[in-house]
């Protein structure tokens, strides 16, 4: 009967796991399979043992079950357990878990007090053979993914933030390392944590663009009522602006920052009609009171008659 294979983001979480145990103690929650297969193993870094037990029953096949803390010492994995009465032959089951996996290891388990409850090695690797999590990179990717990971958690917490591309990301470097190319895996890692960043960065740019737009559009808003009642020359521009800015603005997906670059064309529209009104509204050269006024003014002095003469008339 052929050995069943483990899925690759089974693989992947049971590197992780190991690459964690290593940093420090873990819990863990264990439900042996019927073939080592089908066994399931759940780790945390806060959550209780009793949390995993839970979860690692719930994805069991069997009632089987260990739950404590998890460490890993060179090639050693010790599960400490809660409690002390372990399915017989849960280490071994473990150990082939991981073996098929790609991790090498040296099971024991432990009960609370640190005493020997049960241990299983391959036979064929004598001492225990360095697990696969011992390789720099495959380890430093498991780390990595975790820290990733993590990140991914945290930032997706933020209303608005998009990390599909960082997703996308870490999703193909995971390939990679299951593949065997944790070196290739790692190479991702400095552009994976920039689109988190830049992910976060956007979100904080966009909401003090919408800071900007709101402050602007409630200066601007009366402004183009009233350039466009009036009936300014340019209030077709003026409204087709305003409209595309407030599309911008209050779309399905807000573009405040394109938004904001509608502004500077909308000061000068309405300062140029609210300018071409005032001219309008201006007195003309010449045409102050009455037409005739500005003639005699301009006419030079006439002389005096004489007593009994008539007066010369006017040049």
């Amino acid at each position: 009967m052929a050995t069943k294979e483990l899925a690759k983001d089974i693989v992947d979480q049971l590197k992780a796991a190991i690459a964690d145990a290593r940093k420090r103690e873990i819990s863990f929650g264990l439900c042996l399979g019927k073939e080592a297969a089908t066994t399931v193993l759940t780790t945390h870094k806060t959550k209780d043992p009793e949390a995993m037990k839970r979860e690692a029953k719930q994805k069991g096949e069997t009632a089987k079950l260990a739950w404590g803390t998890m460490a890993v010492e060179g090639k050693t994995v010790k599960l400490s357990c809660v409690e002390p009465d372990v399915p017989a032959g849960l280490a071994r089951k473990m150990r082939e878990m991981l073996k098929l996996a790609g991790v090498k290891s040296k099971i024991q388990l432990l009960d609370s007090a640190g005493n020997l409850l049960e241990e299983d090695a391959d036979p064929e690797d004598g001492d225990g053979p360095e697990d696969a999590a011992a390789d720099p990179a495959a380890e430093k990717w498991a780390a990595d993914k975790a820290r990733i990971d993590l990140a991914l958690e945290q930032a997706a917490a933020t209303p608005g933030v998009d990390l599909t591309a960082a997703r996308e990301a870490l999703a193909a470097a995971a390939e990679k390392a299951v593949a065997g190319d944790a070196a290739g895996a790692l190479v991702a890692v400095p552009d994976i944590d920039k689109l988190i960043a830049d992910a976060a960065a956007a979100v904080k740019l966009a909401e003090e663009d919408k800071a900007r737009w709101d402050e602007a559009a409630g200066k601007l808003k009366p402004l183009v009522d009233a350039t466009v009642a009036a009936g300014s020359p340019v209030a077709g521009k003026i409204s087709a602006v305003w409209s595309f800015a407030q599309g911008k603005a209050l779309g399905p997906k807000p573009d405040y920052a394109t938004a904001i670059k509608s502004i500077p064309m909308l000061v000068k529209l309405i300062q140029d009609s609210r300018s071409e009104a005032a001219k309008a509204a201006a007195p003309q050269d010449g045409a102050r009171g009455n037409p005739g006024d500005a003639a005699v003014a301009e006419a030079p002095p006439v002389a005096a008659a004489p007593p009994g003469e008539a007066a010369p008339a006017a040049p």
